[in-house]
């Protein structure tokens, strides 16, 4: 296909059905997508269930007894792109950036460092992987989601330049997305919604990808693009239709409105559906919805000959972001962050929060006004080369708390090199620098000090060639500078095969601990070489190499004058006259001064609101876990908590089987089905809409030194066995797990014993009582259904025990057959006779009371549910269509109706068009109904009426418990 403007798809789309049978065909394009990918991003860092930062450790290939050690690798946004899509499958390609994380050097037998280097976004690092988007159905919600999940990726590819190890590196970073939780690596692309009973109700749906015309070239303006397509069935399908070939039509227009794309989806319906769109209304795009609050709305539309859809994804009111969404900024550097609403519109928070994700302390975060003026914190407090810093905005709206996110990431440098430190033997490759930097403008390299090599610009950065005649040397430092404003200063140690590995310590009377980090502009360090037998009685020589000074004693000063550096000291051996090669040390000069670190745990504690607290174990019901941490910190230091990334990396473990509990996504309310014979665990974050039991503790939060983390824990288990949980979590910088079990083994674990019904449910249990709500009469007296012909009566289903949540129509039959198909109406007339005009049919009335609140706070919702009747997909003749609109319609009566029942209504007719029995069949079985109460339980329920031959059996609905076989 040439082109994919407006007039070129309907032109293509003249020559008959494109749907290949299917009732509609959406398609959605990837910048919307990406869009939505980045919301649910950014969602997710103030709801603490981003990625976690991966950490590997490799052998070096290029160094005997050398490794390189990954750590705090930090993913950002995921983007697809759909150059590798085929019309055949629904796989595209996923890319996230690298954000942050060390990249360090270890050699020697005391594992000494040999370079590091800290990451950012600008220095162009980034993972891709192949994804296959999936469909997930859910069982409660009768809902599909088109569902992105990256533990479930393939092909995984970093361009992280590890040389030789970059195949390892593939390899690890695939298995440790393979094993990450799906709340943390599943986004959602869209959902397709099965509720309803029209004609063009979706019923299930394939996916597909498929590039847009010329984007697989990457010459191309438009490389990458593409759509995500759903190929969908309706009830008033009879079957699926056929799969799409690769001459399918691209879907989604080209055409521009300015600068703007016009169009971002497409929804095309069959020619032979057309009959059921009534007064130009498309039900199919009321069941189109999408992550973060977002719909689909109709640009314009076209019939050449099925009816295309031509329109946009676009956010519903309630949807918010901050802007900018994406910040770099330097140590007090400041920026005004400003809510917007669907349409751009400024809206005044409620609040404004910043928080470091990397940091113990607080005053690494920065500060934020009550208007969003956000300054970063200044270099003294932010303990790390590099943060990530998330700002929140809360806003309440009619008593409803919505919050947004963006992004910060400070760097304490104006530049991130790579590398910042490195020791090469004299290289006979050249050495990549690159720069990751917060402002505008170029970089500007050049060589600082002595000249060892060759330094020639790059594409993304410098490349340096060292001298061959230089190898003569035992050890040089060659020193890069990269300039933006003052400059950030590269080491490069190059290294002569016969001088050994680093062995100089630092002085027992500094009172710094360990050797490689980072110095301070104008630091003090006294360091010492203890050589051993290496020439006995030989003098030691100090010198450095770089800005630095030492005296002949090893008292070591750092510059002053420079805030960025990198100097080596060297300590040679001098006997009769001749210096021989003696020991170094690489040093980094940083102004980062770090945090207070806490050095081991206090308590570890995992408890239950009370011991008596007992759940049932049907999935839904919740019991409160609290799980406290309280950290211990090296004398004379800051108190220091749990960083927030260490607080989100606390799981709930079962303990025989030691595998951490699956976190729920919060739109699920709980387990929905048993996988397997095996007890099922699971916890969210929040409470759900069923009653806590043994009540809740006081919430979580952070203190001076201890994090507490409230979570929420759901069972399913039919034999009610008890269990026992315990918490754990990584620490940050190193990724090492700390289990409560170690700390405490009494306190560190608790033990679930989950309740079991009584006895079970009958119909003693229920309350189902009719009330008169239209005609003359009262309903329940035999008599007064022969004086009234013409009346509305509703039947009140209540539960004693409390309130329903729930209600899901069955394809059971009252002795648990399987229908054929599912009913939601019943139809019964006076007699089978071509001539009887007097007819009953039922319809229904649920409202979910606790819809989207917790248990226990809920409000009316103004929204009045209207009557439900059974419209079998629009196929006409078997339904109850004919009859509704004569007299009363699908409006309710609220002053007979409340919260948590359900109600069956019971409408008399004296003038109705006979419907054959052959028509009927369906409408004439019982409905069996699924309620789920206020604790989780399940009650199956049979309403009928009674036999033909029974006097008054149209004008009573009787019900009976169901036992699930």
């Amino acid at each position: 296909m040439a082109g994919y403007s407006r007039d070129e798809i309907l032109a293509r789309m003249q020559g008959g059905s494109i749907t290949l049978g299917w009732g509609a065909v959406a398609a959605f394009d990837r910048a919307r997508l990406n869009n939505m990918l980045e919301q649910q991003y950014l969602s997710r860092l103030h709801e603490e269930r981003y990625l976690p930062d991966f950490f590997a450790r490799f052998k070096d290939p290029q160094q005997a007894g050398a490794y390189v050690q990954l750590s705090n690798i930090e993913f950002g946004t995921p983007r697809l792109s759909f150059e590798s899509a085929s019309i055949n499958d629904s796989r595209a390609t996923l890319h996230m950036n690298i954000i942050g994380g060390q990249v360090a050097t270890y050699g020697g037998a005391e594992e000494r460092l040999l370079g590091t280097s800290d990451l950012s976004e600008g220095m162009g690092f980034s993972v891709d992987m192949a994804v296959n988007l999936a469909l997930v159905e859910g069982r409660v919600d009768t809902r599909g989601t088109v569902s992105l999940d990256l533990a479930r990726g393939s092909e995984l590819s970093c361009n992280l330049p590890l040389g030789g190890l970059q195949a390892e590196l593939n390899q690890q970073l695939q298995a440790w997305f393979s094993q990450l939780p799906a709340h943390r690596t599943a986004f959602s692309l869209g959902v397709i919604d099965f509720v309803g009973d029209g004609p063009l109700t979706p019923t299930s749906f394939i996916i597909r990808t498929q590039a847009a015309p010329g984007a697989k070239f990457k010459q191309a303006e438009n490389f990458g693009d593409g759509a995500v397509l759903t190929f969908i069935q309706v009830k008033a399908n009879t079957r699926a239709g056929d799969h799409p070939g690769t001459d399918f039509p691209y879907l989604i227009p080209d055409d521009q409105q300015g600068s703007d794309a016009r169009y971002s989806a497409t929804v095309v319906v069959a020619q032979s559906l057309l009959d059921h769109v009534a007064d130009g209304k498309l039900q199919i795009l009321g069941s189109l919805l999408f992550p973060g609050s977002h719909t689909f709305n109709e640009v314009d539309r076209d019939t050449p000959h099925d009816l295309a859809v031509f329109g946009n994804i676009s956010p519903l009111s309630s949807t918010l972001r901050v802007v900018p969404s994406l910040v770099t900024l330097r140590p007090n550097g400041e920026q005004a962050f400003q809510l917007l609403d669907a349409n751009g519109t400024q809206l005044t928070a409620s609040g404004w929060t910043a928080l470091s994700l990397n940091s113990h302390q607080p005053a690494s975060s920065g500060s934020i006004t009550s208007d969003g003026k956000y300054t970063a914190a200044k270099a003294s407090n932010m303990g790390h080369e590099t943060l990530t810093v998330v700002v929140t905005a809360t806003y309440i709206k009619d008593k409803k708390q919505y919050k947004a996110s963006a992004r910060v990431f400070v760097m304490l440098e104006e530049a991130e090199l790579l590398p910042r430190i490195a020791t090469y033997m004299w290289p006979d490759a050249p050495v990549a620098l690159l720069a990751g930097h917060a402002g505008a403008g170029q970089v500007a390299w050049g060589l600082a000090g002595p000249a060892y090599g060759e330094l020639a610009a790059s594409e993304n950065g410098a490349v340096f060639t060292a001298h061959k005649a230089s190898n003569r040397l035992p050890i040089a430092l060659q020193r890069v500078k990269a300039t933006l404003e003052k400059g950030t200063y590269s080491g490069i140690l190059l290294v002569n095969a016969r001088f050994p590995v680093p062995g100089l310590n630092l002085a027992e009377t500094t009172s710094r601990a360990g050797v490689g980090q980072r110095v301070k502009p104008g630091e003090a360090l006294a360091f010492e070489f203890d050589q051993g037998d290496l020439l006995p009685g030989a003098t030691q020589r100090w010198r450095v190499l770089g800005a630095g000074s030492i005296t002949e004693d090893g008292k070591y000063t750092a510059s002053g004058g420079e805030a960025s550096g990198a100097d080596a000291v060297v300590c040679d051996l001098e006997r009769n006259e001749v210096t021989f090669n003696g020991a170094y040390q690489l040093l980094q000069l940083s102004e980062e001064e770090p945090e207070s670190k806490w050095k081991t745990l206090q308590t570890f504690t995992v408890t239950l609101p009370s011991s008596t607290a007992k759940p049932f174990a049907n999935g839904y019901q919740q019991i409160e876990v609290k799980v406290e941490v309280e950290t211990v910190t090296e004398e004379g230091q800051q108190n220091a908590p749990l960083t927030p990334k260490e607080r989100a990396s606390i799981v709930l473990a079962e303990n025989d089987s030691d595998q951490a509990v699956r976190v729920l996504d919060e739109s699920v309310q709980g387990i929905e089905a048993q996988t397997g014979t095996l007890a099922e665990y699971a916890v969210r974050a929040t409470r759900n809409v069923f009653r806590l039991a043994g009540g809740s503790a006081p919430g979580g939060g952070v203190s001076a030194k201890s994090v507490v983390v409230n979570m929420y824990l759901h069972i399913l288990d039919p034999q009610t066995r008890s269990a026992t949980f315990y918490a754990r979590f990584k620490k940050q910088n190193t990724g090492e797990e700390f289990s409560s079990t170690d700390k405490n083994p009494e306190n560190g674990r608790v033990t679930v014993a989950p309740r079991t019904l009584e006895r079970e449910y009958n119909k003693d249990d229920y309350r189902f009582v009719p009330e008169r709500v239209k005609g003359a009469g009262d309903a329940g007296k035999p008599e007064d259904y022969w004086l009234n012909l013409k009346t509305r009566d509703y039947w009140r289903f209540e539960y004693a025990g409390g309130s329903f949540v729930t209600h899901e129509f069955l394809g059971r039959t009252a002795s648990w057959g399987v229908k054929a198909d599912i009913n939601k109406s019943m139809v019964r007339y006076e007699n089978d006779h071509p001539n009887e005009i007097m007819v009953s049919y039922t319809g229904s009335i649920f409202k979910n009371w606790f819809q989207g609140a917790v248990y226990g706070e809920q409000e009316e919702t103004p929204e009045t549910p209207a009557i439900v009747f059974d419209l079998n997909g629009g196929v006409k003749d078997e339904d109850v269509s004919s009859f509704i609109t004569n007299p009363w319609g699908e409006t309710i009566d609220s002053n007979h109706f409340s919260r948590g029942e359900f109600v069956i209504t019971n409408d008399r007719l004296e003038d109705a068009t006979y419907m054959p029995a052959e028509h009927r069949k369906r409408l004439s079985e019982s409905m069996v109904v699924k309620f789920l109460d206020e604790v989780g339980n399940q009650h199956h329920v049979n309403f009928y009426y009674d036999q033909n031959d029974v006097a008054g059996h149209r004008d009573i609905v009787r019900f009976n418990v169901v036992k699930p076989k």
